[in-house]
């Protein structure tokens, strides 16, 4: 069952960040040591397999029903973690207000534009080196390179 539902946060979170998210599309998971993560949308092929982009949701010290988000953007791998959350409301509020407000927030603008920079400058890097590629050989691993990205729609 773990396994089935790692899949599917996997599967969900692998896509390119926009402005335009929506919190439902989003998890919560707990790791091996039981610290909770929002796993923000990261671009497949940016990182190794297996990882993704999160967030650690902190708890209030004076109340321990109320979460914050941090400002520390981390790269997890989804391995090691053993729970996974979709309803969100316990950590974000009603109609997850406070996600909705995370995903409004300058703090996500600036992870969406620094996420699709890495992510243009990777595959730029890669195409400029089939360019310069003198063996098919060279080309063929660089062209395999390349698919990891999947499709971009931009």
């Amino acid at each position: 069952m773990i396994e089935s539902q790692r899949l599917l946060v996997q599967l969900t979170m692998l896509r390119e960040a926009t402005l335009h998210e929506s919190a439902v599309d989003f998890f919560v998971g707990f790791d091996d040591d039981e610290n909770p993560y929002l796993f923000l949308p990261t671009s497949p092929g940016v990182l190794p397999e297996n990882q993704l982009y999160a967030v650690p949701v902190l708890m209030r010290r004076k109340e321990a029903t109320l979460f914050l988000l941090d400002d520390t953007i981390l790269t997890v791998n989804i391995e090691n973690f053993h729970e996974f959350h979709s309803d969100l409301t316990y950590y974000f509020g009603p109609e997850h207000n406070m996600l909705k407000k995370y995903i409004r927030s300058t703090e996500y603008r600036s992870y969406v534009l620094w996420s699709n920079g890495m992510l243009r400058d990777q595959i730029d890097e890669l195409l400029d080196s089939y360019a310069k590629a003198e063996s098919e050989d060279k080309k063929r691993t660089i062209r395999m390179q390349l698919s990891r990205f999947r499709a971009i729609n931009k």
